[in-house]
């Protein structure tokens, strides 16, 4: 004791400035570990406000209610890749909504919370405006995910053995005689009852539009497959298409029936009035 006692007294004021390094390298490390909290804190916080805001974004399997702001109409829809599976759908109350439809296309990659608008196709006038009021990623299964990531590849199979046809989507244009027929021929193969998505648009939709000649000509959407079909065959057997009056006697309607008659089931128009064949 008497040792430290005498070292003290000889070098007491190292012993201070010793003590001083000690104390200010214990503060500073309990302050480097306090610091390492606080930003794993933060890092936490960030990851879990990322996990929900990812919670929040619209993927292919999403639940998603919507209001259109216009008419204040409140909606929830889901999603479909083919229209074969477009009715079979998982919940009551639930709207399906195909993947080339133009409110999916808007609506992938937003957030709840985002105002979109969006046109039926390129020809309209007017927008719709909708607002994402909700977004569901949850319902959804680890199954369901893989199947929409590897691009739907069972249902789609599914489908080409019992259909190999394509639907047509909403604003295909044409632009000779020989395209349209092979669009139409295509479609026949598909087991739609109307050539447009009855479903989503209203049944005089504009859905295929023709360029001919200068002249411009247009399919409703409530187009059938009687009226299809007859159109094709009429086509095939040479019978020369021409505009005739409709019900109001206005020269617009397209047809190529025998005998110069309206084909039932095919709402097919000319925008230019006037009788002529085309």
């Amino acid at each position: 004791m008497n040792r430290i006692a005498e070292f003290y007294e000889s070098n007491h004021l190292l012993v201070f400035i010793v003590l001083i390094v000690l104390l200010l390298l214990y503060i500073l490390s309990i302050k480097n570990s306090n610091r390492n909290i606080v930003t794993m804190n933060r890092e936490n916080e960030y990851k879990e406000y990322k996990e929900e805001e990812l919670d929040h974004k619209i993927e292919t399997y999403s639940i998603v209610k919507l209001k259109y702001i216009l008419t204040g109409e409140v909606i929830t829809c889901d999603f479909a890749k083919n229209k074969s599976n477009k009715y079979k759908k998982p919940y009551i109350n639930i709207k399906r909504i195909y993947f080339d439809n133009p409110l999916a296309v808007a609506l992938f990659d937003k957030e709840m919370g985002d105002i979109i608008k969006y046109k039926n196709n390129e020809f309209d006038e007017n927008y719709f405006y909708v607002e994402i009021l909700n977004v569901n990623n949850s319902l959804s299964t680890d199954e369901e995910r893989a199947m929409y990531e590897n691009n739907d590849i069972k249902l789609n199979k599914d489908y080409e053995l019992e259909k190999v046809g394509i639907p047509i989507i909403n604003g295909t244009i044409c632009n000779s005689k020989v395209d349209l027929i092979k669009l139409l021929k295509n479609w026949l193969e598909t087991n739609e009852n109307t050539i447009g998505d009855l479903d989503n648009f209203p049944r005089n939709t504009k859905w295929i539009f023709l360029y001919l000649n200068g002249n411009n000509y247009y399919i409703n959407a409530d187009t059938t497959r009687e009226g299809i079909l007859n159109f094709v065959k009429n086509h095939e057997n040479n019978y020369p298409w021409v505009v005739i009056a409709n019900n109001r006697n206005v020269y617009k309607k397209v047809s190529n029936d025998e005998k110069g008659n309206a084909i039932n089931g095919l709402y097919f128009y000319s925008v230019t009035i006037g009788q002529r064949e085309i």
